[in-house]
């Protein structure tokens, strides 16, 4: 791994999508979007897209992370970083980019992939914690609800 690399995935670890997209955005020189696959928008704000990234997302033809889809009517470059294993994948829109631009910029977004990939992976991370919390905090709610019924009714039946 080397230094620009290992720096990069330091502000993965640190900053997140934020700390990525800031970095990318100031390297390209260009406006992006950090959108995860299922159409959550993780930099420059954690929204869900607009309705017309969300079609792109629907129309846009698969391909590999070694490659890229660009849509010349919209001048726009997207490259993907993905975890095959989870079918999880993270785009990065890249706007107002010419033909003659994309592997300049296809080169400049190398050494954050592996940042990119840890970030992806720490959203499936969060998420199973989420829910892991999430089934706790319902399962004591629960289960003090049916103790309170059990002796609600123990309670009333014994008068």
């Amino acid at each position: 791994m080397d230094q620009k690399s290992y720096e990069l995935l330091q502000t993965s670890i640190v900053q997140g999508a934020d700390g990525l997209g800031r970095y990318l955005k100031k390297i390209l020189s260009k406006p992006i979007l950090l959108v995860a696959g299922n159409g959550r928008e993780f930099y420059p704000e954690r929204i869900p897209v607009a309705e017309s990234i969300r079609k792109i997302l629907c129309h846009m033809p698969s391909f590999q992370d070694e490659q890229y889809y660009y849509m010349h009517d919209r001048r726009l470059l997207v490259l993907q970083t993905s975890l095959p294993q989870e079918e999880l994948r993270l785009f990065l829109f890249i706007s107002r980019t010419t033909e003659d631009e994309i592997d300049g910029l296809v080169q400049k977004v190398k050494p954050v992939r592996l940042a990119l990939s840890y970030f992806l992976r720490s959203q499936i991370d969060l998420g199973q914690e989420v829910r892991r919390v999430t089934d706790q905090i319902l399962t004591k709610a629960f289960a003090s609800t049916a103790s309170r019924t059990c002796c609600t009714r123990t309670a009333s039946t014994s008068m």
